[in-house]
């Protein structure tokens, strides 16, 4: 297992095929280029992008959850893909959280959310949203 900077701190990440400089802070990662929600507005959800053949050798790109108001009793969980091969598998349940991934041009990346309980006996009558986008 690897762990990465996250920007609410560190968090455990699994990485595969992935060099330790590959997984860094989501912090300062510029415009949005894919976004999408999970909750009530879906269980699941995928986005993608492709980096520019225009950009530059290695690039950053950024998960990052930008607000949420999903009940306290259920989470978010992401799998990054780069290319196809899944490279990191993330909680991005806090406002602020996700990762930095070091692509390349032609790179795509794609990125699949998904809901998880959390068994707190916290009972919710509204399930709320998580609102998470990708940024380069």
């Amino acid at each position: 297992m690897a762990f990465a900077f996250v920007c609410m701190g560190l968090a455990q990440v699994n990485a595969q095929s992935l060099s330790q400089n590959s997984l860094s802070s989501s912090a300062s990662c510029g415009a949005v280029v894919a976004s999408g929600c999970v909750g009530a507005c879906g269980s699941t959800a995928s986005i993608s992008y492709t980096v520019p053949v225009s950009a530059e050798y290695k690039t950053k790109v950024c998960l990052q959850t930008d607000q949420s108001s999903l009940c306290p009793n259920t989470g978010a969980r992401a799998k990054v893909y780069k290319n196809g091969s899944l490279v990191a598998t993330v909680n991005i349940t806090a406002v602020g959280s996700g990762l930095g991934i070091l692509a390349t041009s032609g790179d795509v990346i794609t990125v699949e959310v998904s809901l998880f309980p959390i068994k707190n006996n916290i009972q919710c009558v509204w399930l709320g949203n998580l609102d998470f986008s990708l940024r380069n």
